[in-house]
């Protein structure tokens, strides 16, 4: 921590009130980027001269030396991270303080944040939603906007050498790679300045990173996909047009974003390091050689031949004059592009696509393997792998190991779990879940154990709101169940917004989806509610359809909202289940523990145990001949023996006799083994004196009775024991011995 004194003349406030404080505040005046002036009060930091409009800070903030060095330390570690990692500075600067950057907390001159492109200072809003921020250590970072205009302040830094092909017509260059740029700056940051688990996981600037992740996996699975024509679940705006939208990742400077993050990604490059690979290269004049400068880039700060993973995977255009020069590199050492770690079964009637790409799939000889649980599932040539329901054969989940192999020899490879999304604690999975901002909202989340903590720590009544976003599918019905404990601080019969002060707490869906059924929620009419105790709390079953457009779209990305709202409120949540309910075949068991789901079968007989019912199975048996062709199609016999050729396999009642020496006129003999009936077939016309069953120890034993029908001998054996028996049978002229198993 910073030592701080202060020195500020204000009435009320004296010296004595900063106790081992070394650092000065004092009076001074701002004038913003439009030429406005501002009575503010000023601090000097390592690196940056804070600035804030007089009217933004309470007296009782201006007291508070540990927020305030808070933000001074948060302001520091902000710009020295840029610094170490770009090694340059913006130029500019506070003249009257060693050309230190102004950092301006009051009306910005442009949006709620203003930071200038390639030279020092910002200028951002929302002093009261930060100092917030601060004071309780939110997950909520409402001081993001500083790091992202601090980051555009650094954006100067060489990317004028890769400003293509997303290049704004505006001086501010919003768009494209600056803008993009600025946004890896500050979750590059905050993934460093964040170490708390909990915090980082529930982190609005760590989703952000993982945002851009998941977006660059988009773009290299889809093969038509180009820089060019924008990434592919975005909507296509045209690598020209300069809008930054709304944040909501459908323009081309969040395109340029998400390839330097899987870039960076993908070769464990820092962005100081790929930045640095920049400095002597030319200033592109056309699309292609700014392309390729990005590559020129990566292959400096990574020693290695990157060709083949631009050209084959980002589909970028390359200069004869780059590709001469990092051919000459050798290959890299790692070989695939790895995806998600976790992959959802979000419907049983439809496939999971599992996308296997390598930094070079057009390798010859090369080809993608998927085990699973050790045994190979598929291997192809391009790596498009459709995984079907059945993998499961009935567990909840299943390994999967991918390969890349080259002349039979693995490469490289990396696992991934596939689960089924019908029953699932969200809670369990904080990778998805997400803090939601509101302006006005100060509250504090934290996940421990499972259970997430919400505390509201504002002065008035305001929602606290965590996300938990989630993929809608089509004609499925879903439902929320769990557990909340909901303590209020007061309780009058105040009613703001149609509430009671006691506030509520509640989970359910967002969106349309509510009107089917509501958010369930506790504490919403009892008073001072301070029960140690958990409330069980089931929402009704929604129609997903409610909130899918009827355009043909079969999936929507939504969000499960946990909210808190209350004055003063700490609730705690535990146990939200997700549950896929929906039974389209009405037959009493939910289309995800079906294992049948389209077609009724309220027994569930699957002779195979291959996690398809026997009314769905082609075949049954699992024997890899299908039901139709089968010559036993309830027991496996995938060599389809048949003695006879009778069409009824052997192993199913038809065998071949089994002959204890050789015979002469005993055609055959079924079952065998047996329990209580034996059929023996022998030779047309023949004369049979005797037939008598001879045991181990030599005795002779007569069967309980004997029924001929022209050739066709049908012996009761019911009165022998369990066994194996000699059965002799004497004609006129010599006697078969065949060997009979009598089994029950």
């Amino acid at each position: 921590m910073k030592k701080i004194c202060f020195f500020l003349l204000i009435p009320l406030i004296t010296f004595s009130q900063f106790d081992n404080s070394d650092f000065s505040i004092s009076e001074g005046v701002y004038t913003a980027f439009n030429s406005n002036k501002y009575d503010v009060y000023l601090i000097e930091t390592e690196f940056c001269v804070v600035q804030i409009e007089r009217s933004e800070i309470k007296s009782n903030q201006i007291t508070d030396s540990e927020t305030i060095v808070k933000l001074l330390d948060r302001v520091d570690d902000l710009y020295r991270y840029y610094k170490t990692e770009l090694q340059k500075e913006p130029q500019g600067g506070n003249p009257n303080y060693s050309f230190k950057t102004n950092v301006f907390f009051g009306p910005p001159s442009c949006g709620s944040g203003c930071g200038l492109l390639g030279s020092k200072g910002i200028e951002v809003s929302g002093f009261q939603n930060i100092f917030y921020n601060l004071k309780h250590d939110l997950n909520v970072n409402r001081d993001v906007i500083i790091g992202y205009e601090l980051g555009r302040n650094f954006s100067n830094n060489n990317i004028d050498k890769i400003s293509f092909p997303f290049t704004p017509n505006t001086d501010e260059k919003n768009g494209g790679f600056y803008e993009g740029f600025a946004s890896l700056m500050y979750t590059g940051a905050y993934d460093e300045i964040l170490i708390e688990n909990s915090q980082r996981e529930l982190n609005e600037t760590i989703q952000y990173a993982k945002f851009f992740s998941k977006n660059f996996h988009a773009y290299v699975n889809d093969l038509d996909a180009t820089p060019y024509n924008s990434l592919a679940l975005w909507q296509k705006v045209g690598p020209q047009d300069p809008s930054r939208g709304s944040g909501s990742g459908n323009t081309p400077s969040y395109n340029g974003g998400s390839i330097l993050k899987g870039i960076i990604n993908q070769f464990n490059i820092s962005l100081g390091e790929f930045l640095s690979g920049l400095q002597n290269l030319d200033t592109p004049t056309t699309i292609d050689e700014s392309l390729s400068n990005i590559a020129l880039a990566t292959a400096y700060a990574t020693g290695k031949n990157v060709v083949p993973f631009f050209k084959n995977v980002l589909k970028f255009n390359l200069t004869e004059e780059a590709i001469t020069e990092i051919s000459n590199l050798p290959a890299p050492n790692s070989k695939l592009i790895s995806d998600e770690e976790l992959l959802w079964f979000i419907s049983p009637i439809d496939s999971i696509p599992l996308n296997v790409r390598s930094i070079n799939y057009l390798e010859d000889n090369a080809v993608f393997k998927v085990y699973i649980d050790d045994e190979l599932f598929s291997s192809t040539n391009t790596g498009n792998n459709l995984l079907p329901y059945s993998i499961f054969k009935n567990k909840n989940s299943v390994n999967l190991k991918v390969a890349l192999e080259i002349n039979e020899v693995v490469v490289d490879d990396y696992d991934v779990i596939v689960k089924k999304r019908h029953n699932i604690n969200i809670l369990e999975y904080p990778q998805y879940l997400y803090s939601y901002y509101l302006a006005n909202a100060q509250d504090k989340n934290v996940l421990d154990n499972a259970i997430l903590k919400s505390e509201y720590l504002g002065d008035e009544i305001s929602n606290a709101i965590i996300w938990y976003n989630i993929i809608y599918s089509r004609d499925r019905i879903y439902k929320i169940e769990g557990e909340i404990k909901h303590n209020s601080e007061t309780y009058t019969d105040q009613v703001i917004d149609g509430l009671p002060t006691s506030g509520y707490s509640g989970f359910g869906f967002r969106g349309p989806m509510r009107s089917d059924g509501g958010v369930p929620r506790v504490g919403y009419d009892i008073g001072n509610y301070q029960n140690d105790d958990f409330i069980f709390v089931s929402g009704s079953p929604t129609n997903s359809n409610l909130n899918i457009p009827d355009d043909g779209r079969l999936y929507q990305e939504n969000q499960i909202s946990i909210s808190t709202r209350a004055y003063k409120a700490k609730s705690e949540f535990k146990n939200i289940i997700f549950k896929d309910i929906t039974d389209i075949d009405n037959d009493g068991t939910i289309d995800f523990e079906d294992n049948c789901p389209l077609t009724a079968n309220a027994d569930q007989l699957d002779t195979d145990e291959d996690g398809i019912g026997d009314v769905c199975d082609t075949d049954d048996d699992g024997d890899g001949v299908e039901d139709t062709l089968d010559n036993c199609p309830l027991t496996a016999n995938p060599d389809q023996a048949d003695w006879n050729n009778n069409g009824i396999g052997d192993v199913c009642g038809d065998p071949k006799p089994l002959f204890t020496e050789k015979v002469t006129f005993v055609e055959n003999i079924y079952p065998n083994p047996t329990d209580d009936k034996l059929t023996v077939i022998v030779k047309p016309g023949l004369e049979i004196r005797d037939l008598y069953f001879v045991d181990f120890s030599g005795k002779t034993i007569k069967p309980k009775s004997i029924n001929r029908s022209g050739d066709n001998l049908d012996i009761n054996v019911s009165n022998l024991n369990d066994g194996i028996y000699i059965l002799e049978i004497v004609s006129n002229k010599e006697v078969d011995k065949v060997k009979v198993v009598i089994e029950r």
